[in-house]
């Protein structure tokens, strides 16, 4: 399945702050099976969970524009 800028762009995240999908999800405060949906691509993240996400990866602002664009 082809990647979303957003999933390639919270994986690269995750996988540099060294968290498991279920640990990102559980600190983003969003469900395991829903964090891997967005970052396989299969589903598009709400902005709610994109803020979310920012958050707990303490992503940089120009990222999210990019996401929400």
């Amino acid at each position: 399945m082809p990647k979303t800028k957003a999933s390639k762009i919270f994986r690269e995240a995750r996988r540099n702050a060294g968290l498991t999908q279920a640990e990102l999800a559980k600190k983003a405060g969003l469900s395991t099976s829903g964090y891997t949906k967005i970052e396989q691509g299969i589903s598009r993240p709400e902005p709610e969970s994109i803020k979310k996400l920012v958050k707990a990866l303490d992503i940089h602002q120009s990222k999210v524009i990019d996401l929400l664009g």
